[in-house]
């Protein structure tokens, strides 16, 4: 069976970010739009604690410092809830064959052409979401950028959150 893709609405956050966006700039062919929830290292770096907090987690593989980290970095502790095991299985047990991430260049953002959606959070401890806001809104002035006050980088955390993510990502694909 041949299956074809002729247009896709990927929507990522953390590291998922990181093809949407690879995809936006190298072969946007196939993509309709991207929506990028509190996207780390898309317009602005880690912030020095990720390092910190995430290295000694890396390093020592516990249990208890892992639950650490993702209290800190979603503001509450999420840990048992089946998306962030997910996304810490993914942490512990994938490695990557290519380079820690790091922002693409300013010319590369500026070649996004396809609608662009980007949420961040207010409250996001792992990056500085008003400077990755601002940096996007500069680069790439055709897509549409905000900041949710209250959220952290679990933009979904909050049901009120919840319900304008959804509603903005429809917005973008209708």
């Amino acid at each position: 069976m041949n299956v074809r893709c002729t247009e896709a609405n990927p929507r990522a956050c953390a590291f998922e970010r990181r093809t949407a966006v690879n995809q936006a700039i190298h072969a946007p062919g196939r993509l309709a739009s991207i929506a990028l929830l509190d996207a780390t290292t898309v317009s602005a770096p880690f912030t020095r604690k990720v390092f910190r907090y995430g290295l000694a987690a890396a390093v020592f593989d516990s249990d208890r410092l892992w639950r650490r980290f993702v209290t800190w970095s979603a503001g509450a502790d999420i840990l048992d809830q089946p998306a962030a095991r997910l996304v810490l299985a993914g942490i512990r047990c994938y490695r990557a064959r290519v380079p820690f991430q790091a922002c693409p260049a300013e010319e590369a953002l500026r070649s996004i052409e396809v609608p662009t959606l980007a949420l961040f959070g207010g409250r996001s401890v792992v990056h500085d979401s008003a400077a990755a806001a601002a940096r996007l809104e500069s680069l790439l002035p055709h897509a549409d950028v905000e900041i949710l006050p209250d959220a952290g980088h679990y933009l979904y955390l909050r049901s009120q959150d919840r319900d304008l993510i959804i509603e903005r990502v429809l917005d973008k694909v209708a």
